[in-house]
């Protein structure tokens, strides 16, 4: 990405002079405009104030009235759970791609936060960042070695911080002050881990395992449990730390789903529930209720069309009730003390349950796009089509004429999925799709979502939650490009030149078919705002949308991130004629 050395100098601005008023640093940040050095580039980010993208864990401070969400979307933020009100928003260092993605926080009795995911350290290096949360000042960065880190928690007194790991397998302990105390490579991947009152760890490996560990001291393997699937994910030990809830990715058949506790002391396991009324998906995350007589579990497992939900398993008598609680998958749940569950979603969103009842207090603001079929456009492509949520009227997007409208307009062209002359098989929702009997190679965690033929039947064009594909009639791939957050929909102009692919994120991106390289960007909200921009920075918005979307620059002498709004240089880059300039043969390309 061409970004202005103009913001490197806003950068430097705000390191050197703190007080210096924002117009000041405007002045100087317009100064000069040349390509940007690829290691500390800036990033053009969203940021409407709310999250954009999956929030992947939940954690609560020691009085549980304030609550931390990390989120696909590269930021934390900090809300008060009785009003649901934003408090403070968190950005780390980010890169291209899936890099800067927040998997993981955790709060310790001493209100320090950790954050973590992917990050944009030299190198590939992985970091922890820690925040004081009580001025919400940052501390410090520690170094992780290479895994993705999917999960992080405190030690009960707050002593030591556990850093699960993927990609490269394996977890971490370091005291409270960053000093490593542990490290260990594992078999298989580790996506979580839990913490007992009694100084135990519990790790779930991708062979087929939970290993559990004894911290006190120093840190030993105790046990290893075998579980009856392949994958355990979600796991928590019961208050008094006597038994270990366990959550699986996988289904255990087709029609069934599965939930075991083990005991601890025994080393086997206690119980295993199984339920048949699980449609589609998984209860892959699982939390014990604060006071040890029911288990809460939930992930991807839904009934209908979007009706995700929570379960509540009775213990140990196993009668379980269900709860609707979202309309995409459940991300994380956290028992508080007084017996309620704090649950996050894709969506994005937060909620509460409690009595059977759950409340969502930070619903999505962003158009979800989870209708594949229903992402229309005009034959040009210039106007697009959707729905903010399922079942919801639909909006359009006129790019001739700047707006954002109820009512589809133009936009009636559908995408088609079938074709006589090219076979595209199992791609709704699955990691198994062919082309003309050709397998699509994917990731071992990539799933498809949508598909568009091309419209000479010349190949098609394929989304997937991590990245989008065109492939020939024959299978091959023609190029690639990785996105930085999942792909819901995707459509191809009657030309064949311009595709629109929607995303999680709630944005919208126009690309060449050429070779997928991307156009023009558009981000709608409910209330009627946009803002569309180019990867130069160049944007249009309606009135006040402009704060939505900015620069994100990195800090690498110290691991943290300034964001800037592109409003704040609006007299030079808000130019609505370049963009108007996005389509043309020169940049769009042949198809």
């Amino acid at each position: 990405m061409q970004a202005p050395a103009s913001l490197k100098r806003s950068v430097h601005c705000a390191r050197i002079a703190r007080f210096m008023t924002a117009m000041l640093c405007g002045v100087v940040a317009l100064m000069l405009v040349a390509p940007a050095l690829a290691a500390n580039a800036p990033v053009l980010t969203v940021d409407p104030a709310t999250h954009t993208a999956a929030i992947r864990q939940l954690a609560v401070d020691p009085d549980e009235q304030l609550l931390v969400t990390a989120s696909d979307d590269k930021t934390a933020r900090l809300w008060e759970i009785a009003t649901g009100r934003l408090l403070h928003t968190i950005h780390v260092p980010v890169g291209p791609e899936d890099t800067g993605r927040l998997y993981a926080a955790a709060i310790s009795p001493q209100r320090r936060l950790a954050l973590a995911g992917t990050t944009a350290a030299r190198g590939g290096a992985q970091r922890i960042y820690l925040y004081d949360l009580v001025n919400m000042s940052f501390i410090r960065a520690l170094s992780a070695g290479k895994g993705e880190i999917k999960r992080l928690q405190w030690s009960p007194d707050g002593q030591l911080l556990a850093a699960a790991q993927a990609g490269a397998p394996g977890f971490r302990i370091f005291t409270d002050e960053g000093e490593p105390v542990h490290e260990e490579r594992l078999p298989a991947d580790a996506w979580n881990l839990t913490l007992s009152q009694n100084g135990l760890l519990a790790l779930p490996v991708s062979d087929g395992t939970v290993r559990l560990y004894g911290i006190a001291g120093r840190v030993e393997l105790l046990a290893t449990l075998k579980t009856d699937l392949p994958d355990p994910r979600g796991l928590q030990f019961s208050p008094d730390g006597s038994l270990l809830a366990v959550g699986y990715q996988s289904r255990k058949s087709a029609d069934e789903v599965q939930v075991d506790v083990f005991d601890v002391l025994t080393q086997t396991l206690a119980k295993s529930f199984v339920f048949r009324d699980i449609e589609h998906g998984n209860l892959r995350n699982v939390a014990w209720q604060r006071d040890g007589g029911a288990i809460y579990a939930a992930g991807s497992g839904y009934r209908g069309k979007s009706d995700f939900l929570i379960k509540r398993i009775a213990w140990p008598d196993g009668a379980a009730t269900d709860t609707r609680a979202a309309g995409n998958s459940i991300t994380d749940l956290l028992p508080t003390a007084d017996n309620r569950v704090l649950f996050s979603t894709v969506e994005p969103a937060w909620g509460v349950m409690q009595q059977g009842r759950a409340a969502t207090v930070a619903p999505p603001r962003i158009a979800q796009f989870l209708e594949a079929d229903l992402l229309t456009i005009s034959e040009d492509a210039r106007t697009v089509a959707w729905r903010f949520a399922p079942a919801e009227r639909r909006f359009s997007f006129s790019v001739a004429s700047r707006d954002l409208q109820a009512g589809e307009r133009a936009a009636t062209r559908a995408a088609r999925t079938e074709s006589r002359r090219i076979a595209v098989r199992e791609w709704k929702n699955s990691y198994d799709v062919t082309v003309a009997g050709r397998a699509v190679e994917m990731a071992p965690t990539e799933i498809s979502r949508a598909v568009a033929l091309m419209p000479d039947d010349s190949g098609a064009l394929l989304a997937t939650s991590r990245s989008l594909r065109r492939l020939a009639a024959d299978g091959s791939q023609k190029w690639k490009v990785q996105l930085p957050t999942e792909a819901r929909a995707v459509n191809v102009s009657a030309d064949g030149r311009l595709l629109v692919v929607a995303m999680a994120d709630g944005t919208l991106r126009w690309r060449s078919t050429a070779d997928g390289s991307l156009l023009l960007s558009l981000f709608p909200m409910r209330d009627g705002r946009w803002v569309l921009w180019n990867e130069e920075g160049y944007f249009d918005a309606s009135p006040g949308a402009e704060q939505m979307i900015g620069w994100t620059v990195n800090r690498p002498e110290d691991g943290q991130a300034d964001f800037f709004p592109l409003g704040r240089y609006g007299g030079k880059y808000r130019r609505p004629e370049v963009l108007g300039q996005a389509f043309s043969p020169a940049r769009a390309g042949a198809r």
